[in-house]
């Protein structure tokens, strides 16, 4: 009798098999500027000038934004102006004055992943303004 027993639980055993399996999506949230350092020209009695590179982004992510500042402010008589294609299904803020302090580019972004999109530089200057350089920075961060 107590082998019969035993033989019982070993075809339960080996009839059904059961596992937790753990699993996770780990967030990607990407940003690239595509090309090199831009070099925004103006000519003698000009008041502005434009330039155009290339963005991506992938996220697979809700509710996200991307913020830009520069590294330092503008010099006395100039203003940068900079503008991001938005992916789909987002917002773009239009032409913004980027400063050291961040402000929202794009808004509403959720589970995108694009490339080629167009960011535009704009310069304005009111007089004479020395030749100088700005590092931008854009930030994939939480929407508000």
């Amino acid at each position: 009798m107590l082998s019969a027993l035993w033989l019982n639980s070993l075809a339960i055993a080996g009839n059904v098999a059961q596992q937790i399996v753990t699993f996770q999506v780990n967030a990607i949230s990407e940003l690239s500027i595509n090309g090199g350092s831009n070099h925004l020209s103006i000519a003698i009695g000009e008041k502005s000038t434009t330039d155009y590179v290339c963005w991506a982004i992938t996220t697979n992510e809700t509710s996200k934004r991307v913020i830009g500042s520069i590294d330092a402010d503008m010099p006395p008589g100039a203003t940068l102006f900079v503008q991001l294609e938005a992916p789909t299904e987002s917002l773009s803020k239009g032409p913004v004055i980027v400063s050291t302090t961040p402000k929202t580019l794009v808004a509403d972004i959720s589970k995108v992943a694009e490339k080629s999109l167009g960011l535009t530089y704009m310069l304005f200057v009111d007089g004479n303004v020395e030749m100088s350089q700005r590092v931008l920075t854009l930030t994939l961060t939480d929407g508000l």
